[in-house]
């Protein structure tokens, strides 16, 4: 039986070889389109963390890192803040986290964590490049207490977004803006001291627009907005966002004769600041007596009807020569003062102080003679926003204040850096929450 077998096919070797060259050339662009994307992509969109950074204020902060649940005791600083950081405060504690771009070193925000408070670090993200033109992002979840955020960022290099989570709401902030969050177990206030956020519900999708100098409240459980009346400022220029000049007067008194501070607007760590500089290395071979300088305002304002009256600083300390506030307690770094009439007309005055060190040994008092509360101990080399708290509360019911005369405040000692961003005499018919000294 014969076998037919058929005849082998062969492939033109020229249209094989075109074959393998098409292919080729295919592998070849799809090789280039990606990597034109992947370059396109790292130059354009892709995003790294901030530098992030812990400055303990005041006390002794607890840090859990995300990789770990041992929890840190943070004194001073902590650097490379991870998301996932979560950060405490007890009674006594504050802390600042600074966000910076890692290129450029610029500040784009600041947010402070007030005593009794929670919040975790979710994310931290900045264009890895100046062409890059999405907008960095920042989100913190807010479990309980006390926040103050500050939006640095207003061009278009600084472009950030803030987003605040809380058990009952969110917060979202794209614009230059100044908030203070209070979180409670019921519910969640936004006060606005400068620009806009928008306070909402996700689930319900209910919104509010929290505007400058608003206070707006959102509970928990329900749909329930409340509106609060706005706190006013009795103080022109308490940010010094223009000249100290405007609203305030200069005053100063050194030892010996002509050593006294400078006194300037500068732009400090992304801030609107005063600085008042009397540091040891601007007079070389001099050694330094008593010197005071600072500013004072008159406010002459009746505050009979108010139910609330605090005092408010931000300030950051950089140098102090003498231990505590000095041998009669009268020499702090910052000194914040008011003179007020009380209800019987009788000539008041408050005065609270603030220090960086504190020998025992030597025995300084931790108050000045006229002082009613002792003066209060802050970290070097970072910010510390103080309050009052209420006055009205605060101070015995026969020295309540009536009529406010004038506020002051000044750096006092022999050598003294220090940096202060607001001074603020605040007022409001209804009581509020307050992060007390």
């Amino acid at each position: 039986m014969a076998t037919h077998v058929s005849p082998q096919r062969t492939l033109n070797p020229e249209r094989r070889a075109w074959n393998i060259l098409l292919g080729a050339f295919a592998v070849f662009i799809l090789l280039c389109l990606g990597a034109i994307y992947s370059v396109q992509w790292f130059i354009f969109r892709s995003m790294i963390n901030m530098d992030t950074e812990l400055n303990v204020s005041r006390g002794t902060v607890r840090v859990v890192m995300p990789d770990t649940e041992e929890e840190i005791a943070v004194t001073t600083t902590r650097a490379s803040l991870e998301p996932g950081t979560v950060i405490s405060t007890d009674a006594l504690e504050q802390a600042t986290i600074t966000f910076a771009d890692p290129q450029s070193g610029r500040t784009i925000a600041v947010v402070v964590v007030k005593r009794d408070s929670q919040i975790e670090l979710r994310a931290t993200r900045t264009p890895r490049f100046g062409l890059n033109n999405r907008v960095s992002t920042i989100e913190i979840y807010q479990m309980a207490g006390q926040s103050e955020i500050i939006l640095l960022a207003a061009n278009r290099l600084d472009a950030a977004e803030i987003a605040i989570i809380t058990p009952h709401a969110e917060l979202d902030m794209a614009t230059l803006a100044h908030v203070i969050v209070n979180v409670t177990e019921d519910s969640t206030q936004a006060a606005a001291l400068e620009g806009e956020v928008e306070l909402r519900r996700p689930r319900s999708g209910l919104t509010q627009t929290v505007s400058p100098t608003q206070s707006v409240e959102m509970f928990g459980g329900d749909n329930r907005i409340r509106l609060r009346e706005p706190e006013h400022s009795l103080v022109a220029n308490p940010d010094f966002e223009v000249s100290f000049d405007e609203g305030w007067r200069s005053f100063g008194l050194n030892q010996p004769p002509g050593t006294s501070s400078t006194l300037e607007n500068v732009q400090f760590q992304g801030r609107h600041s005063l600085l008042i500089d009397r540091s040891q290395s601007q007079w070389p071979g001099i050694v330094l007596d008593h010197g005071e300088n600072g500013l004072v305002q008159q406010i002459n304002q009746v505050v009979d009807s108010a139910d609330w009256l605090e005092i408010r600083a931000s300030f950051y300390v950089e140098e102090q020569s003498l231990s505590t506030c000095g041998v009669e307690g009268s020499e702090c770094p910052l000194m914040i003062r008011m003179d007020y009439l009380d209800l019987r007309g009788q000539e008041r005055t408050f005065i609270h102080g603030f220090y960086t060190f504190h020998e025992p040994a030597l025995q300084y008092p931790l108050l000045c003679l006229s002082c009613r509360t002792e003066h209060s101990q802050v970290n070097i080399n970072s910010w510390y926003t103080y309050e009052s708290g209420n006055l009205f509360t605060r101070l015995p019911e026969d020295e309540h204040p009536l009529f406010i005369r004038e506020l002051r405040f000044y750096a006092s000692g022999h050598a003294f850096k220090v940096y202060i961003s607001e001074v603020d005499l605040l007022v409001a018919t209804q009581p509020r929450q307050s992060s007390a000294d």
